[in-house]
């Protein structure tokens, strides 16, 4: 953990053009010198050193021309490496600053949720426009993405999520929350979306709103009752808003908005606040801070579900903070109303990312508290907690006899950066060795660097028996076979049939979700039987024992298959091992094996004994990765192994030559 300057509500972006550039919003930044406004902290080599992002005070004075605040800022990257930090508000329209130079120097956007804007009244079919009756169209928790993802059909479009009231009727102004977007990167805004307080509460920061790489674009919180959510199976839930965790999905760029997806439904939990992340419009990841009194009665802790059928089922819930003895709640609050906690998804690795306040080190005092993290690819097993300020803990908010005042401390911030061989999750939050006092002077920006070992795989060939025996080994301790010739002929090996074994371990310190096996088999050896090698011939085994005969098999054929050259390949693809019987990921230290039961093709053929030994070398190219489908951090390896086949040769009893009796066998055909 390093410090980037003095500290308040801070968070942290990554450009997605260089992994080195990071911008760090809020945090002490504001008046520098001269006519600077110092906008963001910037950092050109990944953390190491910062320095300020600036606009012309006098410039954002003739664009704004009347009183205004900039609070709550928040900061993005675009697919082009465009930085946005919000927000500036003058109590009639909001600004973005942007930086076409990483981060270095900003401009201002046009205006957006000015008060003659159009809102479209969410499920009511009818326009509202925002409205100030001592309320302001601005209060906490800005949440401003703009879409990263090459991949997307909506890249570059920013999306904005702002707390604002709008004139419900001529006599009501209703508080609740407006979604905006820019698709000409600020240049002019959209027509948005309003939410009402009564159908949702955006609880949480910038990850009530989250963008996945296709460009699906989701909201998050804790959610209304029936009447505006009526695909929810409890007919009471109108007297049960806070057990109802909800979802809403654009597959339109922001568009337009889904009907409710009930993430959370449960009469036994009441949430405090709800976040999502997605990996694709299918695969969506809910971390929610609730109580759970089935698990945990009167206790607020974090659980984690997910879904991969876009919403219409979800999985088993997992708890995330893991101090079970005493149970009790230790996501820290600042004081200013929000717990402190934060998730985030690497879309390259797959990984979950979550960091949060916790007090479990705070010894009675509830103004301290430590950063402590832990992370999943799967959402459903999660990492042992990992303390990251092993000094602390950490003074968060003004005290008040040990209890935490109302500072405005309210949010922290989790992200992730990723390039072949530097894997890191970084973690901002405002922390002060010191009582931070009325004004939480003592506080500062903490950055902390979490960084991951690259993923390895190893691999290995080996060859028994039908039985499970290992072949013999000759004089070379080589491994063989012996091929039997009669006039010439191939009549037989011994034994009579091989099986190939390929043995992926997991050699690194990183889960595995997905693998890609190629074995290539040895020239002049077939998978047996011939007309059905995937179904029969082929296997692929959770190594799980020390005994072959033991292994538990893990997948179907039909991700198997094996082709009709010579030499034959075999082609195994598990796109999630989690999805397979064993459960979860290929953690490490533990293995797959593949079996292949080879015949010799060169039976009922005329060789010469001259031409043995033979040598015969299969050849295996592994390839894995830490997120499912093929996601996420790469490891790859090769290996090849060989044995021997010898020619023994048997003469007819009535003819010259070797008589060697060298096998019998009988058969019996039915």
């Amino acid at each position: 953990m390093t410090t980037v300057r003095a500290g308040y509500e801070a968070s942290i972006a990554v450009n997605p053009t260089n992994p080195l550039n990071l911008i760090i919003s809020g945090g002490g930044v504001g008046g520098d010198s001269g006519d600077h406004w110092g906008v963001a902290s910037v950092s050109s080599d990944g953390g190491r050193s910062w320095r300020f992002g600036n606009a012309s005070f006098s410039y954002i004075l003739s664009k704004v021309k009347s009183g205004w605040g900039f609070a709550d800022p928040v900061a993005t990257f675009n697919t082009r490496g465009d930085a946005y930090v919000g927000t500036i508000d003058n109590g009639t329209m909001e600004w973005l600053f942007k930086s076409t130079d990483g981060g270095n120097s900003f401009l201002l956007t046009s205006p957006f949720l000015k008060m003659n804007d159009s809102l479209l009244f969410y499920n009511n079919n009818r326009m509202v426009h925002p409205c100030n009756q001592d309320r302001g169209p601005f209060r906490d928790y800005p949440a401003v993405i703009a879409d990263p993802y090459s991949t997307s059909p909506y890249r570059n479009n920013v999306y904005v999520l702002v707390r604002t009231a709008a004139q419900v009727s001529p006599t009501r102004c209703e508080w609740g929350t407006a979604f905006e977007r820019s698709i000409d990167g600020g240049n002019t805004w959209d027509s948005g979306t309003w939410f009402s307080s009564y159908q949702l509460e955006f609880l949480s920061d910038n990850r009530g709103m989250a963008v996945a790489p296709d460009g699906t674009v989701f909201l998050a919180g804790v959610g209304g009752s029936c009447l505006y959510t009526s695909n929810c199976p409890w007919l009471n839930c109108l007297l049960t808003d806070h057990n109802l965790g909800i979802v809403f999905k654009s597959s339109d760029g922001g568009g337009s908005f889904s009907r409710p997806i009930c993430a959370v439904d449960d009469l036994h939990v009441s949430l405090d606040s709800v976040e999502v992340v997605a990996a694709s419009a299918s695969n969506i990841y809910v971390v929610y801070l609730g109580d759970n009194a089935t698990i945990a009665p009167d206790i607020l802790h974090l659980y984690s579900e997910v879904s991969h059928d876009g919403g219409s089922s979800w999985s088993s819930i997992a708890r995330v903070d893991d101090v079970s003895s005493p149970d009790r709640g230790h996501v820290a609050s600042a004081g200013a109303g929000p717990f402190m906690w934060d998730l985030s998804l690497s879309p390259q690795t797959g990984r979950l990312d979550l960091a949060w306040f916790d007090d479990r080190n705070q010894g009675g005092n509830y103004t301290l508290a430590d950063v402590y993290y832990s992370y999943s690819y799967d959402a459903i097993s999660w990492a042992t907690n990992i303390r990251e300020t092993p000094e602390g803990p950490y003074y968060m908010c003004t005290q008040s006899t040990n209890l935490c005042g109302g500072t405005g401390n309210d949010f922290m911030w989790v992200t992730s950066s990723y390039t072949p061989g530097s894997d890191r999750a970084y973690i901002v939050a405002s922390l002060g060795k010191a009582d931070c006092g009325s004004l939480c002077s003592a506080l500062l920006t903490r950055f902390v660097t979490v960084t991951f070992p690259t993923p390895s795989i190893g691999a290995s060939i080996f060859y028994t028996d039908s039985s499970l025996n290992p072949l013999p080994l000759d004089g070379s301790d080589s491994s063989y076979v012996n091929v039997l010739l009669a006039r010439g002929i191939v009549e037989s090996t011994s034994p009579r049939q091989v099986l190939a074994w390929m043995n992926v371990t997991n050699t690194g310190s990183m889960p595995l979700q997905s693998l890609i096996l190629d074995e290539t088999l040895p020239v002049d050896w077939t998978v047996s039987p011939p007309w059905m090698p995937a179904k029969v011939g082929v296997h692929v085994y959770y190594g799980n024992g020390t005994d072959l005969s033991t292994n538990l098999e893990i997948i179907q054929p039909s991700t198997i298959t094996v082709s009709q050259d010579n030499p034959a390949v075999v082609h195994v693809t598990i796109s999630n091992l989690t999805a397979t019987i064993i459960g979860h990921p290929l953690m490490p230290g533990e293995s797959i094996l593949v079996s292949a039961r080879l015949s010799y093709d060169l039976m009922r053929t005329s060789q010469s004994s001259s031409s043995y030994p033979r040598s015969y070398t299969a050849t295996a190219n592994v390839a894995a990765w830490t997120g499912a489908s093929y996601s996420g951090a790469e490891a790859s390896t090769s290996m090849s192994d060989s044995f021997t086949a010898y020619a023994r040769i048997a003469g007819g009893p009535s003819g010259p030559g070797n008589t060697i009796l060298i096998a019998v066998r009988k058969y019996t055909i039915t």
